[in-house]
């Protein structure tokens, strides 16, 4: 997110303009359609809130520091809601684009709340998209591309067997 050119105002907003995005996008839709549960075969410790695989985090633009531990100050959007969110009128700016800001998206979750949801299990993928994500990151990977993956120590065989 970056500061808009207006003078009036302070705020920081992102505008999803660059080349990848729609390209990004397609990819998010198409891993969640083609990916999707068996709700029967689901144990208590596999349920979820939201059972999404991606959410977006948008961040003020902010000089790296390699050495800080902090998370960057962000919002973080599952992506349905993100959709839902740019098909409304609140994200429009005044010339018709898209302006996201920390006013117009209504709410978001921030660092803490992503964290704990995440640690106790609330949030994040289930077993089966977890495999399905490992495959993709490796193949990325392999293809020199750049990956961002987070995941905590599983408690369980399979999911060691997955991250070793």
């Amino acid at each position: 997110m970056t500061e808009p050119g207006s003078i009036r105002s302070k705020e920081v907003e992102y505008r999803p303009i660059d080349q990848s995005y729609q390209g990004e996008i397609e990819r998010m839709r198409h891993f969640e359609l083609n990916y999707l549960d068996n709700c029967k075969d689901l144990k208590v410790h596999d349920y979820r809130l939201h059972t999404g695989s991606f959410y977006f985090k948008l961040c003020p633009s902010v000089d790296f520091d390699p050495l800080a531990t902090d998370l960057i100050k962000g919002m973080y959007l599952p992506l349905d809601y993100w959709e839902i969110l740019l098909n409304s009128s609140n994200v429009q700016g005044p010339n018709g684009g898209i302006r996201i800001t920390y006013e117009n998206v209504g709410r978001y979750i921030n660092n803490t709340l992503f964290i704990q949801l995440v640690q106790a299990g609330w949030i994040g993928s289930r077993l089966s998209r977890t495999e399905a994500l490992f495959q993709i990151i490796k193949q990325s990977l392999e293809n020199d591309k750049s990956v961002m993956v987070a995941f905590s120590r599983a408690k369980n065989a399979e999911s060691q067997r997955l991250f070793g």
